[in-house]
Order: structure tokens, then C-alpha cells, then sequence
């Protein structure tokens, strides 16, 4: 199983959960900010006058920052690992990186106790991606670990491998926030991935799946999709154009985001965090589930493994 340099299986967990969990939960006050997945429950951006801030203490969840507060004058110096150094001082428009100094069109300020920076010029300063989810009033900060990108990318990954790095990878999301107003039936989990394909995947927790693509330059995954589904009574009539040939037995009940044209088989696995166990298989597409393995002991969510019978197409 892939092991990643800085990851917590534990976590990733708790990750998907939480993830889960707060994106459906009532909006926030104030623009929320994910980093990597994981939601700054401590920390909320503010937006003035177009520019969003960000409390200068949250830039540390990012990536390891020395940072050096001059209380006297208000300045603010960051320097990363890689050497990069900014200096930013409030009430002043001007920021300087490395030597070079930029214009602000705001000026970092004090509100609350807190400093507060802006967030976009400083995390693209420090290479990551962000963007701003006005429909959910969120801000994504994604910055791929390089352990993890090489682990996808590379050409000795196998088809299990690949998959396993795609799913720890940052996800950022343009589509409105839906809501599950079903009551919790467990906390089981699926994943489902189109046969042979490591680009994209389909993640299931309760009754809300998410559709999700790798992006071109393999830095985050885009959350293109999502539905709300429910449970079909017997002898319903159904459209099949409101169902999903992977899930039967279900139909979708309100959804975001372009639905994906897909018509292969699904390799599945279907996990049980409380039990500690996943079984996996393939769906075909007239719905019919196959079993091809189980795994119990020692199992660590959310280890993948190979399907057997199932080959790495090229994509």
C-alpha cells in the first residue's frame, strides 16, 4: 500500500468526515477557508473591498513558515523553507518579496486581535492554488505534497497506487453547497472509480456522492459534481436518467455540477470505519455488483487494493 511522506491515515479519515460534515453544516458568518482539505475551523477570511484576508497565523497551516512580528512597527516578515522572504507591515500598501516591491490595492490590518494578511498574494507566493467558491462563500488553498504528485505521476505506480494518491490529493470545489436531509444511516463509505482509471473517482458518504477529476498539470482534484440520493421504494417507476447503474436501489433527488457521461464498469469498494473493514469488487453496467475481496485485519481506512481481473488503461 502507498505510504506518503506527511500523511495520517487517521487523518484522512477524519478528513473525508469532517469534510463531509462541515460542508453541508449552515453557512458561516464569514468565508470559510479549506487547506488541503481541512477546514480552518479557527480561522475565517474577511473580504474588503475585493480583496480577501486571512488571519496571518492560519498561512503557517500551508506550509512551515518562520515568521517574525515586529510589534513596534507592525511588520510582519515570512520566510519558507525554500527561502522565499515577505515583509508586510500594516496600514502599508506596499509588500516586498524577495527585495521587489508590489502594490497592495488593501493593506493588511488589525481586527479582533488578529493580523490580518491577504490571502491569495501570499499563498500564490508560496506556489499554491487558490480559489474562491462564491456559492458557498469558500476559499480553497491547496498546495499537492511532492511526495504525493510523484506518487501518482509515476510510471512504476501501480493502477491501486495511483488511485490511492489521487484520493489524499487537495480538492477544491466551484458548485453550490446541497444538503442531505435524510438521517445518517451509518457512516459507511464507497468509492468508486471508472475500470482501469486513476483520473477520477466517485466518493459516497451517507446518502451525498461527489464526482471528482484530476486536473492537467496534477496539482488538485475539482469537484465537478453532486447529488443528493434516495432510497427507491419497491416496484417504483424510476427514470433511468434519475438514477445511477452503479447504485441501485437509489435515485437522485437533486444534484450540482454537470453529471459525468460514463458507461464502463466501476471498480467499488465499500468501507465500514466503524468495524474497520472494506470489501471491493466490480460493478458492471447493468448494476450487477460482484465481490472480489475482503480485508479486516489490520485494515487502515482508506488503504485500496487491487481488483482483481483489472488492468491499467491508459488515459
Amino acid at each position: 500500500m502507498l505510504r506518503v511522506v506527511g500523511i495520517v491515515l487517521t487523518g484522512v479519515l477524519l478528513m473525508f468526515v469532517f469534510m463531509i460534515q462541515l460542508t453541508y453544516a449552515n453557512e458561516a458568518p464569514s468565508p470559510s477557508i479549506y487547506v488541503n482539505n481541512e477546514y480552518m475551523i479557527d480561522f475565517n477570511a474577511e473580504i474588503k473591498d475585493g480583496t480577501t484576508f486571512a488571519p496571518m497565523r492560519m498561512m503557517q497551516e500551508i506550509e512551515p513558515l518562520l515568521m517574525e512580528w515586529d510589534n513596534e512597527t507592525k511588520t510582519l516578515t515570512m520566510v519558507n523553507d525554500e527561502g522565499t522572504e515577505v515583509v508586510l507591515q500594516v496600514g502599508n500598501q506596499t509588500v516586498t518579496i524577495d527585495n521587489e516591491s508590489k502594490t497592495l490595492t488593501q493593506p493588511p490590518y488589525i481586527a479582533g486581535g488578529r493580523t490580518m494578511v491577504p490571502l491569495r498574494l501570499l499563498a500564490e507566493t508560496f506556489y499554491c492554488q487558490v480559489s474562491w467558491n462564491a456559492k458557498q462563500q469558500t476559499v480553497y488553498v491547496n498546495k499537492v505534497n511532492e511526495d504525493l504528485k510523484a506518487s501518482y505521476e509515476s510510471e512504476e505506480s501501480s493502477l491501486t497506487e495511483a488511485r490511492e494518491a489521487l484520493i489524499h490529493y487537495p480538492i477544491h470545489s466551484r458548485l453550490p453547497r446541497l444538503e442531505d436531509d435524510n438521517p445518517p444511516e451509518g457512516s459507511k463509505m464507497y468509492f468508486y472509480f471508472p475500470e482501469g482509471q486513476s483520473d477520477s473517482y466517485f466518493f459516497r458518504n451517507r446518502d451525498i456522492i461527489f464526482y471528482y477529476e484530476m486536473n492537467e498539470d496534477h496539482t488538485q482534484v475539482e469537484e465537478l459534481w453532486s447529488a443528493v440520493l434516495d432510497r427507491t421504494d419497491d416496484g417504483e417507476d424510476v427514470n433511468s436518467e434519475d438514477t445511477l447503474y452503479f447504485i441501485p436501489g437509489y435515485k437522485i433527488i437533486e444534484e450540482a455540477g454537470a453529471r459525468p457521461k460514463l458507461q464502463t464498469n466501476m471498480a467499488y469498494y465499500d468501507i465500514s470505519p466503524h468495524v474497520m473493514w472494506v470489501h471491493y469488487g466490480m460493478i458492471d453496467v447493468e448494476g450487477n455488483q460482484e465481490k472480489l475481496g475482503f480485508e479486516e485485519e489490520d485494515y487502515q481506512i482508506p488503504d485500496l487494493f487491487p481488483i482483481p481481473g483489472e488492468t491499467k488503461k491508459d488515459e
